[in-house]
């Protein structure tokens, strides 16, 4: 009985004891992580976030909370626990968020209790407009008002349909091509950028998504090293640098055989003295280097890449300094180098050009780092200058400068280039496996370098973001850049010297005019035609230059055991072999020198189809595969240098400058001249102003740029750059190419006399020419698909007649006359137009090219029934064929409601930067809009009254198939020229 009772009380305290847990374990069970309850409901995508107020459709779900929420999450006070309920300091679970108000009670908090745990709220259908959270501070309570943080939620965008030919409608994912196959954009987007370049400031991880896209090298450590090994030799040198590697299996010296110094210092200043930090720069190549490689020696010394010869020759051409060399020379030709005239050209030249060549140093920023001599190449370094060498002295060095300055891509250190500790190698090893990344530390600046990796450089123009917020933008070569579609063989993995060898790098100064007049690979050295496949080259033993070919490819770990006796590899043009690119039974090969990868190259002979593009004879013959394949190109119209003699900061000081020189000034205003100012201008100078830096005298240090200064600074502004027109021209071959503008002088020089000055005057060369300078171009930039027919046809811009909209030169005479009387443009002159309509030139190109003919520009421009035809076809080859009688796309007409609901948007592209010459100051104006200015009607009617204004008869287009011509193809009617003075700066 005594038994029966004790078992009776127990299940009753049991019984009450569970009625008082029950809710707490089951509100526990439900905000499980991983639990069945814990999951939310899926409810049908709104586009925005109904517990958000304010949801936009650009956010994205919330997933672990980043270090700032987890803190606000912490401080968010929990109310206290009801009367009547049961709770355990350990144990009671956190209330759970909910989207209505919740206004905080008086509650003293426990010491002791985990950190409240937040699920995620369940989306509720959007019933009305969204409330607002607020939370009322605690009464008599010094406690911070409580803070909630918010995510934007992205919009999901179902994918497509698979089965279905695409047409211009089904694109209503702006993300597509980015997307590629993935069913979701938000693993791409988040975090990201837009196609264009535009960052999202919601996006959290933005500056990380850019500086790691900066930081990419595309590349392995093994593909382009091979075996690293270290030095494993004790004391001396290795007493400090343990840990170092080999520089090369082949060279296996002491350290003071290449570096000198002394190897018994007993301290870094004793083991330091007269070292040599880079035996491979030229001054002491000969010496180092040139002991068993004096014959690549002389040639690197001869080369284009160490006497930019293209660019001053035609610098000083331009300036009217000196007439335009184009002689190849021969085989007893003196080697080309830069000599200072005194000219201005010159001048202009040390200042802001020659900092670019293997034989000068770099600044210290990111993207710029890099070695001199054969190391300029050879020794690899990443965009950051950071190591990954063992050697514990250059990594105690490392560290304290990461520490110290953080990230090298913020614009805090970019901007102080010339200050800024120096970059080390990644590691301490020499390669012929050379990356693309090394070569475009010097090819960028809007050039080829950046148009392989789909960027496309700022130009500079005032700040719109504030110090602090710019501080922490990545930058790579100083500027900011837009993201563009890449190359397509960057985008299958090949670099640079997969496709241009040793010869045309090394090419000879006094034989090539240009790096472009090097150049000996095509399109068709590779894919061939479709009549004619590659051309080959059989290696076989008793040949010397195959011996010597395959002697070479034993230095690239890549290509050891990729080519042999007996194989067939491919010639360039001149009828070199290309050793990495050799026929495999019936397709040919390249096996990339800096991965290894095997690409098998496609051939236009074996295409099944022929693409309708290629059907056109004159395509094929007249036009470079270039011209057409290219699906963007960088330009940078009309370039102000502009001279002063002291540097004006309170005029310069907010612009987005990326020369190196500037950047430092405006960061150091108080450089003095005592230790900057050459020693031969010292005595002739009488401002306090330092000037700018002689690149062709800087010398490296291990804490910044050194060397002499003079007097005088150099600003430079581009008028207007843009990528998305690329401009059509000849070369040499009859061929059409594409030409870039490089550049268009427009020159101010504030040192000289009021008498003598002459404001943005266009330079005439020495043979009657304007100093507006175009030269031969291959963007590399190719695509698989051409650009569409409009890119070229019917396209005033792009045939060198400028703006059809705005008023142009007739007359080339009357042009010249006032350009050598005055060295003025005449008001009316477009900073694109490159011809009149009869075909004069109005500016110049060179070298070996020359603007579209009159005959080809009339040819293009004309609408006849063949092009009209061949359109007609192209648009039904790709499925595009509704575009043919549809009369409203999607997108326009809602774009149409929204303006006339919201009206014009406004932007700093409805700004015009222009340079006053009075006050010598670049001023901003709103653009004038021809058709809105000239054309709107005044006050009266709504716009849904006004009768459209019919176009003529004769403008009409005709479609030779019978098709009825629609809206969508009428031409607008061409409105009234507008007169603008050039050039403006947009």
């Amino acid at each position: 009985m005594k038994f029966f009772k004790q078992a009776l009380g127990s299940v009753a305290c049991l019984l009450l004891l569970g009625l008082g847990l029950i809710p707490s374990l089951q509100a526990q069970i439900e905000n499980t992580p991983g639990s069945h309850n814990s999951q939310p409901k899926k409810q049908p995508d709104l586009g925005f976030s109904p517990s958000v107020p304010g949801g936009h459709l650009f956010g994205s779900e919330p997933e672990d909370p980043t270090p700032e929420e987890e803190t606000l999450q912490s401080e968010t006070p929990v109310p206290p626990p009801q009367s009547g309920e049961t709770t355990s300091p350990m144990t009671a679970p956190p209330e759970p968020y909910r989207s209505e108000p919740i206004a905080p009670q008086p509650f003293t908090p426990d010491p002791f209790a985990p950190e409240p745990f937040a699920p995620e709220p369940e989306p509720q259908p959007f019933l009305g407009k969204p409330k607002t959270e607020t939370a009322e501070p605690e009464p008599h309570s010094t406690e911070p008002e409580p803070t909630v943080t918010f995510e934007k939620k992205m919009v999901l965008i179902p994918p497509i349909a698979s089965g279905i030919p695409l047409s211009a409608d089904d694109f209503r994912d702006p993300f597509f091509l980015i997307r590629n196959k993935r069913e979701s954009a938000q693993e791409v987007l988040k975090p990201g950028t837009t196609l264009d370049g535009i960052r999202f400031n919601s996006y959290a991880d933005g500056n990380g998504f850019i500086e790691n896209f900066y930081r990419d090298s595309n590349f392995r450590l093994r593909d382009v090293f091979g075996k690293i090994e270290l030095v494993n030799i004790e004391g001396g040198c290795l007493t400090c640098h343990r840990g170092i590697e080999e520089i090369s299996e082949n060279h296996r010296f002491d350290c003071t055989t290449c570096h000198q110094g002394s190897e018994r210092g007993r301290t870094p200043e004793q083991a330091h003295t007269g070292m040599i930090p880079n035996p491979s720069a030229l001054e002491h190549a000969p010496n180092a280097c040139g002991k068993c490689h004096a014959e690549q020696v002389e040639q690197v010394q001869n080369s284009l890449m160490a006497n930019p010869r293209g660019m001053v020759e035609m610098t000083r051409y331009a300036w009217g300094h000196s007439p335009f060399n184009t002689s190849k020379g021969g085989k007893d030709a003196k080697p080309w180098t830069f000599e200072d005239s005194g000219h201005r050209a010159d001048d202009f030249l040390k200042k802001k050009c020659l900092r670019c060549h293997v034989q000068s140093n770099a600044p210290h920023r990111a993207g710029d780092y890099r070695a001199t001599g054969c190391a300029a190449c050879h020794m690899i370094y990443t965009n950051d200058g950071l190591t990954l060498s063992r050697d514990r002295a250059i990594q105690k060095v490392q560290k304290a400068d990461i520490r110290k300055n953080g990230s090298r891509f913020a614009y805090r250190n970019g901007s102080t280039p010339l200050k800024n500790r120096r970059g080390y190698p990644l590691v301490h090893k020499f390669t012929v496996a050379v990356p693309s990344v090394q070569c475009e530390h010097c090819h960028n600046n809007n050039g080829v370098g950046n148009e392989y990796e789909g960027l496309f450089g700022k130009p500079a123009r005032p700040m719109t973001s504030h110090d602090d917020v710019l501080a922490d933008q990545p930058v790579l070569h100083g500027r900011q850049h837009d993201f563009l579609i890449p190359d397509i063989h960057r985008e299958k993995g090949m670099h640079c010297i997969d496709c241009h060898s040793a010869k045309e790098m090394k090419a000879d100064a006094s034989r090539n005019p240009t790096m472009h007049s090097a150049v000996n690979v095509r399109c068709q050295t590779c894919h061939g035609t479709h009549h004619k496949p590659p051309e080959g080259y059989q290696l076989v033993e008793a040949d010397e230059r195959a011996q010597k070919l395959l002697k070479s490819n034993q230095l690239n770990p890549n290509l050891m055991t990729k080519v042999a006796l007996g194989d067939v590899v491919m010639t360039d043009d001149q009828g070199d072999p290309l050793p990495h690119i050799k026929q495999d039974r019936d397709q040919w090969v390249l096996f990339s020198k800096v991965t290894g990868k095997k690409h098998v190259i496609p051939l236009l002979k074996e295409l099944k189809s022929i693409p309708l593009a290629h059907r056109i004879t004159e395509h094929l013959i007249k036009v470079e595969c270039a011209a057409c394949h290219a699906r963007w190109s960088a330009n940078e119209w009309g370039l102000h240098a502009i001279r002063e003699p002291e540097l004006d900061v309170g005029k310069w000081s907010d612009w987005n400058f990326a020369d190196p020189v500037l950047q430092q000034r405006f960061r150091t205003p108080s450089l003095l001249q005592s230790e900057q100012e050459s020693e031969d201008d010292a005595s002739q100078t009488e401002s306090s102003d330092p000037g700018m830096l002689d690149w062709t005298r800087a010398k490296q240090k291990p804490q910044g740029i050194d060397g002499p200064w003079s007097p005088g600074v150099w600003v430079n502004l581009i008028t207007e750059s843009g990528w998305s027109e690329p401009m059509l021209g000849a070369n040499r071959r009859g061929r059409v190419i594409v030409v870039q503008p490089r550049y268009q002088y427009f020159i101010t020089d504030l040192s000289q006399s009021d008498a003598l000055r002459n404001q943005a005057e266009v330079p005439v060369t020495q043979d009657g020419k304007p100093g507006l300078v175009w030269t031969p171009h291959t963007p590399h930039t190719i695509r698989p698909t051409a650009r569409k027919c409009e890119s070229c046809h019917q396209n005033s811009v792009a045939t060198g007649l400028g703006e059809s909209q705005l008023h142009k030169v007739e007359d080339a005479g009357r042009f010249l006359n006032e350009l050598k009387s005055t060295n003025r443009v005449l008001p009316e002159f477009q900073i694109k137009q490159t011809v009149t309509p009869k075909g004069r030139a109005l500016q110049t190109v060179v070298p070996d090219a020359d603007f579209l003919d009159r005959k080809l520009i009339d040819s293009l421009n004309r609408q006849t029934d063949r092009y009209r035809g061949w359109y007609y076809t192209d648009l039904k080859t790709r499925g595009l064929g509704r575009l043919l009688v549809r009369e409203v796309f999607p997108y326009d007409s809602r774009h149409e409601l929204n303006e006339k609901k919201f009206g014009q948007p406004a932007g700093d592209e409805d700004l015009v930067l222009y340079y006053d010459f009075n006050d010598n100051r670049v001023k901003s104006e709103q653009r004038l809009h021809p058709a809105q200015d000239l054309f709107t009607p005044q006050p009266g009617p709504g716009a849904d009254d006004i009768e459209p204004v019919a176009p003529p008869a004769e403008s009409m287009p005709f479609f030779p198939f019978g098709s009825e011509p629609t809206p969508e193809f009428t031409p607008e009617p061409e409105t009234n020229p507008l007169g603008i003075i050039p050039p403006p700066i947009e």
